[in-house]
């Protein structure tokens, strides 16, 4: 199994200007995980789950229009940067990459995620990468990787693995990547 923790990937700048994006654009949506039986009822404290913005989906398409690919332009330009400098930082070297998908997650208070596997196929890969320090993190093989602006975790997309959202910090936002290869060596 392939789980690499990379440290100061890119600029605390470069990340505001995203998360100042990030504040202000529309198309968030709940995140849809159909394991939460309490999801959309957020009372007792049960979680939300979060909340999922997709600004590049290969399989469906997305975006679907010139509006949507324009609404979504920064984003999925950073989103490039930051995927291209994950892969120059990683000590793997992954064969053949094809771009899957951008998600952007928001997690607050109250949302905690599920144990979930972002796909199934073997040759797919996930890249979490933390936009701004935040006491939440990623569960993955019992190990909590923590919320530390510039940081990044590569692992197999079939790895289950879960969102843990803040308790302290109000927010926690990250990105999500998910990209295809034929194989990977180290380097």
């Amino acid at each position: 199994m392939i789980v690499e923790h990379l440290n100061n990937i890119l600029s605390k700048d470069f990340n505001n200007n995203i998360l100042n994006e990030l504040s202000n654009i529309q198309g968030w949506r709940i995140s849809p995980d159909e394991f939460v039986k309490t999801q959309g009822d957020l009372e007792d404290g049960a979680s939300d789950s979060g909340m999922l913005l997709t600004s590049f989906d290969k399989e469906l398409g997305f975006p679907f229009t010139q509006e949507l690919e324009s609404q979504y332009s920064f984003l999925n330009v950073s989103a490039n940067h930051i995927f291209q400098s994950v892969l120059q930082n990683s000590k793997y070297i992954f064969h053949n990459v094809e771009l899957e998908r951008y998600l952007w997650n928001y997690y607050n208070r109250s949302s905690d995620g599920v144990d979930h596997t972002d796909s199934e196929d073997n040759n797919k890969f996930s890249v979490t990468y933390y936009l701004h320090d935040s006491d939440g993190g990623t569960l993955i093989d019992d190990i909590i990787y923590k919320s530390i602006s510039n940081d990044a975790v590569i692992f197999k997309s079939n790895t289950p693995h879960r969102g843990i959202g803040p308790k302290k910090s109000k927010k926690r936002f990250l990105l999500n990547i998910v990209f295809r290869a034929e194989g990977y060596k180290e380097k």
